[in-house]
């Protein structure tokens, strides 16, 4: 067999050999939710009732971590805390060991939470976050009573520092620079944590962030504990709003649709990890939208070298509302335009003459234009003598499309 790192599992394969251990009844839908760093599938009975099967990824969690999480789930429910809980199967076990192609891996399944995701992008305000805060503490204080084994990940500095700013400094080895400032950052963060003495140490949910929350009449439910352990609990606090500044799009009013990347089906991390790749290799991107189904999806902008029309040349800083000279990314809009008159029939074709559009300029059209049509300007092939390359005066081409009182003319 060829070795796997990853397999995707057949769905049907799941209702079949896993879900028909669970006393479900029948079962009317199993698809593919989300993958991450698991696999998650949504499950949907027959009475309406939604629950998620969780397939770990082979050598992510050893067998004794995920009973830890499910322990601490289970006695967080009895503690009265709002969390999705694990459920049995007819035999009483809560894991199910699946020997896949790329080795042992385990399911489990969870309850579904009630209610819509907090992390909604433009839901994010002060109101909402100590509402946030005061659920999370819920978690925390009913955790602290736990006597099972602690056996997952502690989250200190070497699981949230160290281990990542070696990694990823071993991939950028051959940046020099870039590895020094990620090693300058990790010496920073290092000394102003190891300066807090007063960090309260306890069980962290490991990923509190507004997207493994559901909110219904005031009241949150959280899930996926998956990165659970014990360790610093601001930690837990820090991660719920810097998962709306990462990549979250500004609310401006301007008419976009705002949604979350997983909504369209594009994983939201990823994209973040993106941004901050581009940060790191100083690529002089000034700004990364994406835009799908209609729905503004991720928005960040980044500091970058510009040469504005009319300024000076230099390094700037760029938000949602930095006007930029576009110049040949209209080309794009252009096209595009054309394309939608094309099948309205608003032009008859792409070979048309570019004089039948300007009648008003017959009187200065130099000879050659009747032979120019639209598909020439479309492909760049029109054969206009045109030089920006000039001093700024009226010898430069481009000087007479910003000075000219008719831009036209001076191009016919």
């Amino acid at each position: 067999m060829f070795p796997t790192t990853d397999s995707n599992l057949c769905a049907q394969s799941l209702v079949e050999q896993v879900l028909s251990l669970y006393a479900l009844g029948a079962i009317r839908g199993c698809r593919l939710h989300h993958r991450g760093l698991n696999d998650t599938y949504k499950v949907e009975g027959s009475q309406g009732d939604t629950y998620f099967l969780r397939i770990y990824r082979a050598n992510w969690r050893s067998r004794e971590e995920i009973e830890t999480e499910i322990a601490i789930l289970l006695h967080l429910a009895c503690e009265k805390a709002s969390v999705s809980i694990p459920v049995s199967r007819k035999d009483g076990q809560v894991i199910t060991p699946l020997d896949c192609a790329e080795g042992w891996r385990w399911a489990a399944l969870f309850t579904c939470a009630p209610g819509k995701e907090v992390a909604s992008a433009d839901a994010y305000n002060d109101e909402l976050a100590g509402l946030y805060g005061e659920a999370v503490a819920t978690i925390h204080t009913a955790a602290d009573s736990f006597k099972g084994r602690g056996l997952r990940p502690a989250l200190g500095l070497a699981e949230l520092l160290e281990r990542p700013l070696q990694l990823l400094t071993s991939a950028i080895a051959h940046r020099p620079e870039d590895a020094a400032y990620v090693n300058g950052l990790g010496d920073l963060l290092r000394h102003q944590i190891q300066g807090m003495a007063d960090l309260e140490i306890g069980f962290c949910h490991g990923d509190f962030h507004g997207w493994n929350a559901c909110e219904r009449n005031g009241t949150f439910m959280f899930y996926d504990f998956d990165c659970c352990g014990w360790g610093y609990r601001a930690y837990d606090l820090a991660v719920f709003p810097w998962a709306f500044a990462i990549g979250a799009p500004a609310k401006l009013d301007d008419g976009w649709t705002i949604a979350k990347p997983e909504d369209v089906g594009i994983d939201g991390t990823r994209l973040c990890a993106i941004a901050e790749r581009l940060k790191v290799t100083n690529a002089n991107v000034h700004g990364v939208v994406i835009v799908r189904g209609g729905k503004l999806v991720f928005e960040q902008y980044f500091a970058g070298y510009d040469e504005p029309w009319g300024g000076s040349s230099g390094r700037y800083e760029f938000d949602a509302t930095t006007l930029h000279d576009l110049r040949s990314v209209t080309k794009s809009i252009i096209s595009l335009l054309l394309g939608i008159a094309l099948d309205r029939n608003l032009i008859a074709s792409l070979d048309e003459p570019i004089t039948k559009y300007f009648p008003e300029y017959a009187d200065v059209k130099a000879p050659g234009w009747d032979k120019i049509t639209l598909r020439h300007l479309l492909k760049m092939s029109s054969g206009l003598q045109w030089d920006e390359n000039l001093p700024w005066n009226d010898k430069n081409d481009e000087w007479h499309l910003v000075n000219d009182a008719d831009p036209l003319r001076y191009v016919f």
